[in-house]
């Protein structure tokens, strides 16, 4: 029974012919006689429900923030299901309030771990541990000897700074988010970064404002900085695609007249602008890396694992090259 009960319930790992074989004669068996397993079965005996939520910092009046973290959903999705777990999506709501008036998430045992995605207020933090019994903070401002992982933003700057003084640029600026913005720990930690590796060649970095659409004097005020011995430096990708959006009004081309580069990656990038000289990583590599930390810990019992700080390497591309067109239209 012990070997039926493994099988049908995806832990049976062997992989010698005779193991494979009998695995597959007891499936064999179950779905002749309409065998499904029982999750609320299950439970009860094991008090564990083999679910796991993901909380985002989305809110009924703000769906679509941080779209970029559906590639680390995804990587969090593949290592639970490997691992025999489902994925429950949360909100941000779900945990604020009293826990009365709470989703039935946290209302009722329905988590075994929570994987917490990206910054959320410190009061939402300190519920969240109260709420529930094992929590990895993925790409968070929470960082600890255990339980986290996320990108080494620091090194994500420094290749950013050191790209841009090896292409042979003097006037560097780095593009910021505004006061109200700048709440998750990758802002600081790259523009850090970028100071270190542009301050050892004996240089300064300008602040420059994100030019943001419906601003014009704003977007005018950054297509001046536009010029062939300037490098501009951009914390995400959203602000490159905004500001080559600005210049291109003014029929100006990042790595003709002016750099262009990007402590930040996405996926689609590869399809939609290859040529963006950026620090690249996988954010699905870093939801894979957290459900593995998450997992490990709820199947042998422990504490987790010691946090991760995931490397990213420089892509090149093609907008940190001289500019070949020295003449800069009129703005």
């Amino acid at each position: 029974m012990n070997t039926v009960s493994r099988v049908l319930n995806g832990k049976l790992k062997g992989s010698y012919p005779a193991v494979v074989r009998k695995a597959e004669r007891v499936r064999q068996i179950a779905n002749k006689h309409g065998y499904r397993a029982n999750a609320a079965a299950r439970a009860m005996v094991t008090r564990r429900t083999r679910q796991v939520g993901v909380l985002v910092p989305n809110t009924p009046g703000n769906r679509f923030t941080h779209p970029l973290a559906y590639e680390t959903i995804l990587g969090i999705n593949e290592g639970l299901q490997r691992a025999g777990y489902v994925m429950v999506m949360a909100r941000l709501d779900d945990v604020r309030g009293d826990l009365a008036k709470q989703s039935r998430v946290f209302e009722e045992h329905v988590l075994d771990g929570m994987i917490v995605l990206d910054s959320m207020p410190r009061e939402v933090e300190r519920r969240l541990e109260e709420l529930i019994p094992d929590v990895v903070w993925c790409d968070s401002n929470v960082w600890r000897d255990h339980g986290c992982v996320r990108r080494d933003e620091l090194h994500a700057g420094l290749l950013a700074g050191q790209a841009v003084v090896d292409a042979g640029y003097k006037h560097i600026c780095m593009v910021t988010y505004p006061a109200e913005h700048r709440d998750h720990f990758s802002t600081q930690q790259r523009f850090s970064g970028v100071r270190q590796a542009v301050a050892a060649a004996g240089l300064k970095v300008e602040i420059m404002t994100e030019p943001r659409t419906g601003h014009e004097e704003e977007r005018a005020a950054a297509a001046e900085k536009l010029t062939p011995n300037t490098a501009i430096i951009t914390n995400s990708i959203y602000q490159a695609l905004a500001l080559r959006s600005a210049a291109e009004e003014r029929g100006l081309i990042p790595g003709r007249d002016f750099g262009l580069a990007c402590c930040d990656d996405m996926h689609q990038l590869d399809r939609l602008w290859p040529g963006l000289a950026r620090a690249t990583f996988a954010r699905y590599d870093m939801g894979l890396a957290a459900a593995n930390m998450m997992t490990r810990s709820l199947d042998h019992r422990t504490p987790h694992e010691m946090s991760q700080l995931l490397p990213c390497v420089w892509h090149d591309g093609q907008t940190l090259q001289p500019p070949t067109n020295p003449s800069i239209p009129t703005v």
